[in-house]
């Protein structure tokens, strides 16, 4: 179902508007499995599932991460 919700929304919607890099796009979805996307994506509760998708972005790991290896190759 995740890769349902993948190719709905092209790789271009996550590495554009949620600033998640291709590599981290399946981890995002799974990041956001505990919030009820795969649920909002059966019922086509499309703007509901974009809502949630966008404030995850906001905290998923990815940016820490980038930053602290960043900081530990200097």
């Amino acid at each position: 179902m995740l890769f349902n919700i993948r190719r709905h929304f092209t790789d271009d919607f996550f590495i554009t508007d949620l600033q998640i890099k291709k590599k981290h796009i399946n981890p995002f979805l799974n990041y956001c499995v505990k919030k009820n996307i795969i649920a909002y994506f059966k019922r086509n509760e499309n703007i509901l599932l974009t809502q949630v998708l966008m404030a995850q972005s906001k905290t998923f790991p990815q940016k820490i991460n980038s930053d602290s290896l960043v900081a530990i190759k200097r």
